[in-house]
């Protein structure tokens, strides 16, 4: 699975994809990741931007394939954020899944990284349930996240139930407006393939 780095967000700026693959690309990520350990010894801990740099830092690391330290750093910046903002603050979503992403990641895929990954990912649903809109193209790609990591546990009742409830977000929203109606169907299309390897 694949970590979305578009959204990690050091300070005001964003990490763009490009900008990463340049810096590893030319080796120099592990220069980027000196000056921020540097930002790091100047701030207090309990800062927002310290909970950013540790997240940036979990990303250099998960380019590395370092996955537990990468682990260890997006659980700080979860920890710091998880005290300055609310529960359901768009921020900790961000970390929750880079957490998500880390613990599916190469040699980390075992039962207990796979059973700590979907409980993750059932609180991103509820904090997304709890402010995005109901048709929402995030919260039905959460859904189905969340189902197919039921179906890779073999929990098929809750998969089916997940898969269910995105399909009728799709399905009976007549005001969802999605730029590119090719990824709606793309997704009730997965819902279908895998409801039908269930049965």
């Amino acid at each position: 699975m694949a970590l979305d780095f578009s959204s990690i967000s050091v300070g005001n700026d964003q990490l763009p994809t490009r900008t990463s693959k340049i810096y590893r690309t030319m080796g120099k990520i592990y220069l980027k990741q000196v000056h921020y350990e540097k930002a790091l010894n100047l701030l207090p801990e309990n800062l927002l931007d310290t909970a950013l740099i540790y997240n940036s830092i979990g990303a250099i690391h998960y380019f590395r394939n370092d996955h537990q330290s990468a682990l260890k750093y997006f659980e700080k910046s979860l920890y710091i954020k998880s005290q300055l903002l609310p529960w359901n603050d768009n921020e900790i979503v961000i970390v929750y899944k880079s957490i998500v992403s880390t613990l599916q990641a190469g040699k980390n895929i075992n039962d207990e990284n796979y059973q700590k990954a979907l409980d993750i990912q059932q609180k991103i649903l509820k904090i997304q349930l709890s402010c995005f809109p109901i048709d929402s193209r995030s919260l039905i790609e959460t859904y189905w996240k969340t189902g197919k990591m039921y179906y890779e546990l073999n929990d098929f009742e809750m998969s089916i139930k997940t898969y269910e409830s995105a399909r009728a977000l799709l399905t009976d929203s007549e005001h969802i407006n999605y730029s590119d109606p090719a990824n709606v169907y793309d997704l009730i299309g997965k819902f279908i393939t895998l409801s039908q390897k269930i049965f």
